[in-house]
C-alpha cells in the first residue's frame, strides 16, 4: 500500500478514472449493438427503450466495474515468479505450472493472493448478475432456470478470471510507438469480440458435463434426472446475454492496459527542480510507477522534443548528486541483478549433463506475452532429461519479466553517456561516481552476459517437438503437448489460444527454437546502446573503460571482466 502522503496517488486514480470512462463508453457502444442485434420482430431489439433494459444494464455496468477495479490491483509490469516443482510437473513452461503459479500462489504473498481472490468474487458477481438480468426473460415456466442462468453467469465469471490470469494479461505490454488513445483501443476491438464469441461457448461446454452425467445418472438408476437440461431457448438467451458480459470484462481489460501503458512526464520544462519528481518516482515502491519513471528517463536521455530543459538539468548540479549519480546508479543496479541471474543459467546449461537434458526438453508452446513466461510443453523443469534447470527457467523469467525495465535502463544509460560529450560542462561524468566508464562497462557487461547466454542456449539439441518435424508446422504439441499431445492438456490450450489476442500457434514464435526471442532482442538492443557510446566518444573512451571494468571485475561484476575486449570488438567493427 502507498504510504498516505503519496506524491503519485492522484496520478495512479486519475489513470484508472480515465480507464473507467473509456469502460463506459465502450458498455454503452457494446449494449446498444447488443439490443440492435437481435431480429426484427424480437422484443429484444426494442427493449432498449424500455425502463426494465436500462435496469438490467445497470446491474451489469454497476457489477462490471467490480470486474475493472479488481483487474486494476493485479495490474503489473512483470510475471509472477515460476513454480518449480518437478516431481509433482509443475514448471513454468506447462500450463499447469503457470495456473498454479498465476492462479493461485501468485507473488507468494498474500495480498496478491487476495488480489486473486477479488477478481474470481468480483467476476462471478459481475456474471450472475448480468446473465440473470439480460435473460431472465426465458425463464419463464421454467422450473430451476433462474438458478441454471445464476450458475451459468458465475461459471463464465470464474473461467474468465482464470484464463485472464494464466494467459497473463495482467501483464502491461509497453508498445513500441506510441499511438493515439482511440487507435489503439480500436485495434483491440477484434479480439475483444473473439473472445465474447468463445468464453460464453467454454462456459456452456463446461455446465454440460453435468448434464451429461445426469443423463448416464437417469439411464442407470432411472427416474428423473437430478439435473435436467434447460431448454433450448433459456440456453441460447443465456449465450447471448454472456456474449455481453464478457465483451465488457475484455474491454475493461484491453482498456487498462492502454491506459496504464501510457507516458507519464515527471517534470516540466521551466520548473524548480524537473528533476526531483522523477529520482521520487525511481525511489518509489510501486513498479508501475517506477516503469513510468523509466519510460520517461529514456525520452529526457535521448532529448524527445520538449526535454532539453530537462536533460540539462541533469548535468548542471556540479557534484551530480541530483542528476547524474543516482540516474545512472539506478540503471546500473537494474542491469547487475539481470547479469547475475542470466550468468547463473549459464553456468547451468555449461554444466555437464545440462545438454542432454536440454534436449529431452518438450517445445511447441504459443508465446502468450513478450514479458511473460511461455510455456514449452511437457518438460518437467529440473537438470537431466526432464527439462531445463531452475537456474534456467529463472532467466527466462527474468529476461521476459523485466524485459522492458532492461531495456528503458540500457537505453537511458547509453543516452545519459551519449549526451554528456555536449551537456556536461561541469565534467560530471568524468568525475562522479560511477562515472563514464561505469556506465559503458554497464552496457558491455550485459552484451557479454546475453551473448553467452544466447550461444549455451543455442548450443543445445532443438526441443523434441521440432525434430519430430513439428516445431514449425503448427501441428505439434499444444500447450500441454509433447509426447501424446492430445486429451484435455491440447483443448486447454486450443481454448486459450483461441481467447487469448496475439497467441502464436503452438510449435511457431520463439518458443519453437531453444532461443528465446526475448534474450536476443535484450541482445540486440544492448549492442544498439553500446554502438551509440562507442560512436559518440571513439577510441577515447579505452581508458575510462579499462579502469571501471578492473574495479567491476574486483567486486565481481558479472561480466565486467570481458568489457575491455567487448569495447575493442566494437571499434574496429566500426572501423
Amino acid at each position: 500500500m502507498p504510504p498516505p502522503d503519496d506524491p503519485f496517488k492522484d496520478l495512479v486514480a486519475w489513470k484508472f478514472a480515465g480507464a473507467a470512462c473509456w469502460h463506459t463508453g465502450l458498455f454503452a457502444i457494446g449494449t446498444a449493438l447488443w439490443h440492435l442485434a437481435a431480429a426484427p420482430h424480437s422484443p429484444m431489439a426494442w427493449r432498449l427503450l424500455s425502463p426494465a433494459a436500462w435496469l438490467h444494464a445497470a446491474a451489469l455496468y454497476s457489477t462490471s466495474l467490480l470486474v475493472l477495479y479488481a483487474q486494476r490491483r493485479l495490474l503489473s509490469s512483470s510475471d509472477v515468479p515460476p513454480v518449480h516443482a518437478p516431481r509433482l510437473g509443475l514448471t513454468a513452461r506447462t500450463w499447469a505450472g503457470l495456473a498454479v503459479s498465476r492462479c493461485v500462489l501468485r507473488s507468494r504473498r498474500a495480498a496478491d493472493a487476495a488480489g486473486a481472490l477479488t477478481l474470481y468474487g468480483a467476476a462471478a458477481i459481475s456474471g450472475a448478475c448480468g446473465v440473470a438480468a439480460l435473460a431472465g426473460g426465458a425463464v419463464q415456466g421454467v422450473n430451476g432456470g433462474t438458478q441454471w442462468l445464476l450458475a451459468y453467469g458465475a461459471c463464465l465469471g470464474l473461467l474468465y478470471s482464470v484464463i485472464y490470469l494464466v494467459r497473463a494479461k495482467n501483464v502491461l505490454s509497453y508498445p513500441i510507438v506510441q499511438r493515439h488513445r482511440y487507435f489503439r483501443v480500436k485495434q483491440r476491438m477484434r479480439a475483444a469480440a473473439r473472445s465474447a464469441l468463445v468464453l460464453p461457448t467454454a462456459a456452456l461446454l463446461l455446465l454440460a458435463a453435468p448434464l451429461a452425467l445426469s443423463s448416464l445418472w437417469r439411464g442407470a438408476r432411472g427416474g428423473a434426472a437430478p439435473f435436467p437440461p434447460p431448454p433450448l431457448a433459456l440456453v441460447a438467451a443465456a449465450w447471448r446475454a454472456g456474449v455481453l458480459c464478457a465483451f465488457v470484462w475484455t474491454c475493461g481489460a484491453h482498456v487498462l492496459e492502454v491506459v496504464f501503458t501510457e507516458p507519464v512526464a515527471f517534470g516540466g520544462e521551466g520548473g524548480g527542480d524537473p528533476t526531483k519528481a522523477l529520482l521520487a518516482a525511481l525511489r518509489h515502491t510501486d513498479p508501475l510507477i517506477q516503469d513510468w519513471a523509466l519510460a520517461d528517463l529514456v525520452t529526457v536521455a535521448e532529448a524527445a522534443p520538449g526535454r532539453a530543459g530537462r536533460l540539462a538539468a541533469l548535468f548542471a548540479d556540479d557534484t551530480g548528486a541530483a542528476g547524474w549519480v543516482p540516474l545512472v546508479s539506478y540503471c546500473l543496479a537494474e542491469l547487475e541483478d539481470l547479469s547475475a541471474v542470466v550468468s547463473a543459467a549459464a553456468a547451468a546449461q555449461q554444466a555437464p549433463g545440462a545438454a542432454a537434458g536440454k534436449g529431452a526438453a518438450n517445445g511447441g508452446g504459443g508465446g502468450v506475452k513478450w514479458n511473460a513466461v511461455v510455456p514449452r510443453g511437457r518438460g518437467g523443469g529440473g537438470r537431466g532429461p526432464r527439462g531445463p534447470s531452475r537456474e534456467e527457467l529463472l532467466a527466462a523469467w527474468h529476461i521476459r519479466g523485466r524485459y522492458y525495465r532492461a531495456c528503458w535502463c540500457l537505453r537511458g544509460l547509453s543516452g545519459l553517456a551519449a549526451a554528456s560529450l555536449r551537456g556536461d560542462a561541469c565534467g560530471v561524468a568524468q568525475l562522479s561516481s560511477p562515472g563514464l566508464g561505469d556506465a559503458a562497462v554497464g552496457l558491455l557487461a550485459v552484451v557479454g552476459v546475453m551473448a553467452a547466454h544466447v550461444k549455451a542456449a543455442a548450443a543445445q539439441a532443438p526441443p523434441a517437438a521440432a525434430r519430430r518435424g513439428g516445431g514449425s508446422s503448427g501441428s505439434g504439441g499444444a500447450a500441454g503437448g509433447g509426447s501424446g499431445g492430445g486429451g484435455l492438456p491440447a483443448l486447454a490450450g486450443a481454448l486459450l489460444r483461441l481467447v487469448g489476442a496475439g497467441a502464436a500457434p503452438p510449435g511457431q514464435g520463439v518458443a519453437a527454437a531453444s532461443v528465446d526471442g526475448a534474450a536476443l532482442a535484450l541482445l540486440d538492443v544492448a549492442k544498439t546502446c553500446v554502438y551509440r557510446v562507442t560512436t559518440t566518444f571513439g577510441p577515447v573512451l579505452r581508458g575510462p573503460v579499462r579502469e571501471a571494468a578492473a574495479a567491476a571485475a574486483r567486486r565481481g561484476t558479472p561480466g565486467a571482466a570481458g568489457a575491455a575486449e567487448a569495447l575493442d570488438g566494437f571499434l574496429r567493427m566500426e572501423e
